[in-house]
């Protein structure tokens, strides 16, 4: 019996590719450039080992806006059109960021800043 439970746990493993399923956890930003973030006491990941969401990048946004001007004079006009900003989430040293252990451990996706 316990050498069809070892056959099963084989199988169930080269079916998964990986004796480590991917998994939520927690990093600190220890440096920005190069970027490397520390995960417990001692693993330190660099730039080759993270995927980036735009959650914690400076990316560009188009958005269009249309309002009224109020002032107090009376005087007032519309504004409407398109404008690109620009949202600059991007990490810095000491910040707390959650991460997903992709399949196997080699590589890591940084999802969002931890706020406390």
């Amino acid at each position: 019996m316990e050498k069809l439970i070892e056959a099963i746990k084989d199988i169930a493993i080269k079916a998964n590719g990986s004796t480590e399923p991917m998994g939520f956890l927690y990093g600190v930003v220890i440096s920005v450039s190069p970027l490397e973030i520390l995960c417990g006491q001692k693993l330190i990941l660099n730039e080759e080992r993270l995927l980036l969401s735009e959650n914690v990048r400076r990316i560009s946004v188009k958005c269009s806006v249309t309002w009224q001007t109020e002032s107090n004079d009376a005087h007032s006009h519309g504004i409407s059109g398109e404008k690109e900003i620009i949202l600059d989430k991007s990490l810095k040293q000491g910040d707390t960021v959650l991460m997903i252990k992709m399949q196997g451990g080699q590589k890591f996706y940084v999802l969002e800043k931890v706020v406390n």
